[in-house]
């Protein structure tokens, strides 16, 4: 009994440890080699339903970095379908993360205006499901030291990857196999994946195949928060 009890003792304190990821940090890979982060940016978009279904269907869970305002509109506009859609990422168990509120290049900003571009972000997050993430991914993957500096008094966990399908650059039905067979030349286990919701063929094409691809290789797709340890206990502030 007693060797129950410190094993179930150990496991929680080393999940509260690991729900401490480093804050004003680059975290560019997951601490258990047995996962595989998968990651889209720069969404919502008309295809973000299209993959939720998908993710469902073959459950399996996934982070989303939101970029808050921008070409799409603000995704805290109740006449649109975005606030919808944010409300079903979170409701389905997926991980909300930031990628600021303009997808703006942070390190070419001055402090105010890169504190601008993600507290917008959090105000947001905030008018749609009264909490905001501490995980973020600066556009580009572009992040100078100030802007470390102001992520570490801001409280975040800074995402970069160590696998890119480079989607954006296959966007088309007769290329996206160049982003499958990187994905599949570049996964071992361990890694944060880049992709991105608001293009068709990686939500059509491309995410069932590195699914597939995943469970092939004995690996397990999860949250980024996950991958890193947090099963959900840091992953916003402001309330639930």
């Amino acid at each position: 009994m007693r060797r129950l009890l410190t094993s179930i003792m150990l496991f929680l304190g080393a999940k509260h440890v690991a729900a401490q990821a480093p804050i004003g940090q680059i975290i560019t890979g997951c601490s258990d080699p047995g996962t595989i982060a998968l990651t889209f940016d720069d969404g919502p978009s008309v295809y973000t339903p299209q993959l939720l279904d998908i993710l469902s269907a073959n459950g399996v869970k996934a982070t989303f970095f939101i970029v808050g305002g921008g070409w799409r509109g603000a995704i805290d506009d109740w006449s649109t379908q975005w606030p919808s859609i944010l409300q079903r990422i979170h409701n389905e168990g997926h991980q909300l993360a930031s990628h600021t509120y303009t997808h703006a290049d942070l390190s070419s900003l001055s402090w105010d205006a890169m504190h601008a571009e993600v507290g917008n972000n959090e105000n947001a997050f905030m008018n749609v499901l009264g909490f905001f993430p501490t995980y973020i991914r600066p556009p580009y993957l572009s992040c100078s030291g100030a802007c470390m500096d102001m992520m570490n008094n801001m409280g975040y966990h800074v995402i970069n990857v160590n696998v890119d399908t480079k989607d954006y650059e296959n966007t088309d039905s007769s290329m996206i196999w160049v982003s499958k067979q990187k994905f599949e030349a570049e996964v071992w286990g361990g890694n944060i994946v880049l992709a991105h919701d608001i293009h068709e063929q990686t939500v059509v094409s491309l995410t069932q195949f590195m699914i597939d691809t995943l469970r092939a290789r004995g690996l397990r797709p999860v949250t980024v928060g996950e991958c890193l340890g947090d099963w959900g206990e840091g992953w916003y502030r402001g309330g639930r």
